[in-house]
């Protein structure tokens, strides 16, 4: 197995360790350990609340349990992965070669576990279009958005994960001497460097920053639109893109599109009913319910951003070191520095449940829910 928790070689790779490493590092290994251990409790309580708490089995809420789940299987292929010692496959391997290279190429070779976590990013980058699309096309998004359809395309998350990372059992075979590797590919090393920098990096970020880039210049159209709508300032956005819309996401109340419209610019005479004592207070419960919905939808929009930012800072050092390895100068990774890299990535799969804990208002609800029961 090409692991990265023995950091004396010059030769070494990036978080994915495809190069051999001669020394284990017990400190390293215990480290990775107790990061696998939080990941798995904490994942696993995201996905407990979703299970006890029906009313959060929305369609936003099915990427977010999928991202669980992938971080949840991450952190145990964690363990399974890099903390055990490698055993030397000669013996099965003159008792029987095609098992031996079975075993290599699935498991040594590391490829579950990379296929797990390109398949978590995948799955974040899912996530990310379903914001931009229930903001930015919020009628569209009421139209197909279903539980059903996050499901289908979770699983794709996982295919294309599988797929893209696919080249792992590939480039590795065992050898004569028992060992496991890839060292008879290493002319192809720096191709896989720019890959791995493309998919687990840039495309992911460009993603990030369009999206969310879009929903502010959409949001920000919105207010300004539905100032001059009703004559004043205001900060009510839920009408301009359907927040309504939102509040069906989270799993809360959803504001009438027809009262909003009547109440804010429809016919003259619904306006001049308004002034009616019962007219007030309908006005009054609707602007009550349109601010509910119009944070509920920021609270949601800041949770997802705080989960982009937060996968951005935990792999970008070592992408770019893994790169810089590769291309520019080879690195030691026993340095502290190039180290602190490896194991900001593998902390990513436990930020998460951290985040909605304090963050998202309706996991906090459920929470909540379950624990005073």
């Amino acid at each position: 197995m090409d692991t990265h928790l023995s950091y004396n070689s010059t030769e070494g790779g990036n978080v994915s360790g495809e190069e051999r490493k001669p020394e284990r590092v017990i400190s390293l290994v215990i480290i990775v350990f107790m990061l696998a251990i939080i990941g798995i409790v904490g994942n696993g309580l995201v996905l407990y609340i979703f299970y006890k708490v029906p009313q959060l089995r929305v369609t936003t809420n099915v990427f977010i349990g999928n991202q669980s789940l992938l971080d949840l299987c991450a952190s145990c292929l964690h363990i399974l992965t890099f903390v055990p010692e490698e055993p030397n496959l000669i013996g099965l391997d003159q008792k029987n070669r095609i098992l031996a290279g079975f075993v290599c190429r699935l498991w040594f070779s590391e490829y579950l576990y990379w296929a797990v976590t390109k398949a978590s990013t995948v799955n974040l980058i899912f996530l990310t279009v379903e914001r931009y699309v229930a903001v930015v096309f919020p009628l569209t998004y009421r139209r197909n958005a279903r539980p059903r359809v996050a499901f289908i395309l979770g699983l794709f998350a996982w295919i294309i994960g599988a797929l893209i990372e696919i080249y792992f059992p590939i480039i590795h075979r065992v050898f004569e001497d028992g060992d496991c590797s890839s060292r008879a590919f290493k002319s192809t090393k720096p191709a896989i460097a720019f890959m791995e920098l493309l998919t687990t990096l840039i495309i992911p970020l460009s993603v990030i920053i369009f999206v969310y880039t879009s929903i502010i210049i959409t949001v920000t159209s919105a207010k300004k639109k539905l100032s001059e709508r009703i004559g004043k300032p205001s900060n009510d956005i839920s009408t301009a893109v359907s927040v309504d819309n939102e509040l069906e996401t989270v799993g809360s109340a959803t504001v009438s599109s027809r009262v909003l419209g009547k109440t804010l610019g429809g016919s003259s005479e619904g306006r001049d009913n308004c002034k009616t004592p019962r007219k007030g207070k309908q006005l009054g419960k609707n602007k009550r319910a349109t601010t509910a919905s119009e944070r509920l939808m920021r609270n949601l929009l800041v949770t997802m951003f705080s989960v982009c930012v937060t996968y951005v800072i935990c792999w970008t050092p070592n992408q770019v070191l893994y790169f810089r390895h590769h291309f520019v100068e080879k690195l030691d990774w026993s340095e502290p520095l190039n180290t602190f890299t490896i194991l900001l990535a593998f902390s990513n799969v436990c930020t998460n449940p951290v985040i909605y804990t304090l963050r998202y208002k309706s996991f906090q609800s459920g929470l909540m829910k379950v624990f005073k029961r």
